[in-house]
């Protein structure tokens, strides 16, 4: 290790011993880096799958509104007139929170997905740092997915909220679970 030049007038370390100065320098990020690329890439796979969640939960809170707005709509409380509500609204309602349900548990599947742990075994079998960049490449695909399904579900005109914006949702939430599929395939040794 080299000479360490002149402290800096008003820095706390001043009075600090050689090492000390030397690890603090190290620790203040002075041209080292702390942490290796694997992990780098660890933490980025899991703020990626926080931004897909979050995207998917916002679909399914406006899918929840949706409902509920289309229940205030089309299944007024029953009257003497009206005892039943209307088969056909019922089921666009159920058609809606099945959506809903669709995406919260791929939500959570998204939520819950596993990264490769950081130890002798996976290191073994497998190159770590080409498997998190392929994890990581797949989960940016995840968060375009989700952010076209919130963007649906956010921008869906009042006449498809309950038959052709239940089927798209469906047809995108079934997308995301293949994804999420070889996802776990790449994770199997």
């Amino acid at each position: 290790m080299g000479e360490i030049g002149t402290p800096v007038p008003g820095n706390p370390i001043d009075d600090a011993g050689v090492v000390r100065q030397t690890v603090a320098m190290l620790f203040y990020g002075w041209g080292y880096n702390w942490y290796r690329k694997e992990n780098q890439l660890r933490a980025d796979d899991l703020l990626i799958r926080s931004k897909v969640s979050d995207y998917l939960q916002k679909a399914r809170d406006d899918l929840a509104a949706l409902e509920s707005a289309y229940r205030a709509r089309y299944l007024p409380p029953p009257s003497r007139e009206h005892p039943l509500p209307d088969p056909a609204a019922v089921a666009r309602t159920r058609l809606l929170h099945d959506a809903g349900e669709s995406v919260g548990a791929v939500e959570t599947r998204v939520r819950t997905a596993p990264v490769p742990e950081n130890d002798k075994i996976w290191q073994r079998y497998r190159v770590e740092k080409d498997l998190l960049e392929r994890l990581t490449a797949l989960d940016t695909d995840l968060v375009w997915h989700a952010m076209l399904l919130a963007d649906l579900v956010a921008k869906a005109p009042e006449q498809e909220q309950a038959g052709g914006l239940a089927d798209r949702v469906r047809s995108m939430v079934g997308d995301i679970r293949s994804m999420l599929d070889r996802r776990e395939e790449m994770l199997r040794i």
